[in-house]
């Protein structure tokens, strides 16, 4: 089943590639309607990921935009602030995500080279095409935005109690 074992695959992938890559293994037929892409030829030959590119968040609401692009990550507007995620035990006894970064933006990060977004590489003039590259894009992508449900909060079906009191955001 695997023609490559042994190794991390690195190409790109969100989580809503899971649904069309199980189904794809379990020799059912992909819903062409879905957001993910199959990934199963990626991940058991090591071959380049059919993902380019996925959205974080368009949020006109909330000003807040993000989008990664290859190997780089772009973001407007108001940055998540690590405050909100808690590091898992070995990652805060190694010190990983618990400082404190400005939440300012814009951002820009190569996330192969800095996974841990350390390093904003915004306005930097080796990196200007790069930015006006993935502005246009994300100019392009506002469009689509899927408003958040306002009344959302107010639903019986949303309360963390139906779900072990675990409340998710809904987009991973």
């Amino acid at each position: 089943m695997l023609q490559r074992t042994g190794y991390t695959y690195h190409g790109m992938m969100h989580g809503v590639d899971i649904l069309p890559t199980l189904v794809s293994v379990a020799g059912g037929t992909e819903d062409p309607g879905l957001d993910g892409k199959n990934m199963w030829q990626s991940i058991s030959t090591g071959a380049d990921s059919p993902r380019t590119e996925f959205v974080y968040a368009i949020d006109s609401e909330a000003d807040s935009y993000a989008i990664r692009v290859g190997d780089y990550k772009l973001i407007t507007g108001l940055r998540a602030r690590k405050g909100d995620w808690y590091a898992p035990a070995e990652m805060q006894q190694m010190g990983i995500l618990t400082e404190t970064v400005d939440e300012t933006g814009p951002f820009l990060f190569n996330i192969r080279e800095d996974p841990l977004e350390k390093s904003n590489l915004y306005g930097m003039a080796e990196y200007a095409s790069i930015q006006r590259a993935m502005r246009h894009r994300l100019n392009e992508l506002k469009p689509f935005e899927v408003p958040f449900p306002a009344d959302l909060a107010d639903d019986p079906a949303a309360d963390p109690s139906n779900y072990g009191n675990v409340w998710m955001p809904g987009w991973c």
